[in-house]
């Protein structure tokens, strides 16, 4: 999997449904700004390097 870079990735919060508070997630949006993104939520380890290349790749 190659390296992309992506100006319009970023981390995000995700506000509880409950409102017991937020949580981090990343949203990865195609370079050519049109058609759907993809949202990752942290796993125990948080949203790691991989995690984060793999999201830009599929969004793409």
């Amino acid at each position: 999997m190659q390296k992309k870079e992506s100006g319009t990735s970023r981390r995000i919060r995700i506000q509880a449904s409950d409102g017991s508070g937020s949580f981090s997630g990343y949203l990865a949006l195609p370079r050519s700004g049109s058609g759907p993104g993809l949202v990752i939520a942290q796993e125990i380890f948080g949203i790691n390097h991989t995690m984060r290349e793999v999201a830009d790749y599929y969004a793409e």
